[in-house]
């Protein structure tokens, strides 16, 4: 009887000490992944700053890319597009004016 007991003891033990592991698995790898990222961070942050200038110099770029677009109206056409369209319907009225003459 005495062997029956000490087995399922030693089963109760290892149950507890795999569920103390499951739960405490997470909670260390947050605190070692954290340390790690920590860590990484002084080797990384030359890179860090080249990825900042570079970002900035991109949104400035595009930022005065934009401001030197042509600027829409409603329809979005540009002036070019709106002068050429207007001297197209002027030929097109013309050309019926003079069919009705």
């Amino acid at each position: 009887m005495k062997d029956s007991t000490k087995l399922f003891k030693l089963l109760g033990f290892l149950g507890i000490g795999l569920c103390v592991a499951c739960c405490a698995i997470p909670i260390v790898a947050v605190v070692f992944g954290i340390g790690a990222i920590t860590a990484l961070s002084g080797f990384l942050e030359w890179g860090g700053i080249a990825v900042m200038i570079l970002v900035l110099t991109f949104f400035v770029v595009s930022y005065f890319k934009k401001r030197r677009a042509p600027s829409c109206e409603i329809d979005c056409a540009s002036k070019e597009e709106k002068i050429l369209v207007h001297s197209q319907r002027q030929t097109n009225v013309e050309q019926k004016r003079s069919r009705k003459s």
